[in-house]
């Protein structure tokens, strides 16, 4: 897979979650979890992934 693909797919992705709006959300480890607490949790996980795999 190229990375041109897989950054514009992770783009995509990361634009489709402004949106994301579900008060009922409940993460399977970390119980219920509020917008801004999804945001920060996306945001840490894709930073570490990327840092991870020297992105």
């Amino acid at each position: 897979m190229r990375f041109c693909y897989t950054k514009n797919e992770w783009t995509r992705k990361i634009e489709q979650l402004e949106g994301f709006n579900n008060n009922n959300f409940v993460h399977s480890f970390f119980g219920p979890l509020t917008k801004e607490q999804i945001g920060m949790f996306t945001y840490k996980h894709a930073n570490h992934q990327l840092r991870h795999f020297e992105v």
